[in-house]
């Protein structure tokens, strides 16, 4: 099995990396959705995880790049985990949104910390 997959990669490895952007947005999303346990208030259904996921992974992929930048290496710590992780599942699976629940409360973390640091260089 591993020889057959490992001749189709090297067969056309153009195309598999061409495909690992779009697997890298299949994975953006999530397939349960939030729930905080307040029905009406704080609850994220899968509906809504279609908007939000990709906003989640867009913050969390600039948090990341900024924290490298900037050579912040405790939130290059904290955001390294998730983005290895989707970066692996784009490249080596069809990256299933199931397989980007685990990172959840780190882009939830990620987008709050950017939305603080736009508005706190906005408005201070």
């Amino acid at each position: 099995f591993m020889e057959s997959a490992a001749s189709r990669l090297l067969a056309n490895p153009v195309r598999h990396s061409i495909m690992t952007v779009p697997f890298f947005y299949r994975g953006s999303f999530f397939e349960t959705g939030f729930d905080f346990g307040r029905p009406f208030l704080l609850k994220l259904s899968l509906e809504s995880s279609l908007t939000i996921g990709p906003v989640l992974l867009i913050s969390l992929l600039i948090l990341f790049i900024r924290s490298t930048r900037q050579r912040n290496h405790s939130l290059v710590l904290f955001t390294f985990p998730a983005v290895f992780s989707v970066a692996i599942h784009s490249i080596v699976s069809h990256n299933l949104p199931r397989y980007s629940e685990p990172i959840i409360p780190v882009t939830v973390i990620s987008a709050i910390i950017v939305i603080y640091s736009y508005y706190n260089s906005r408005y201070n």
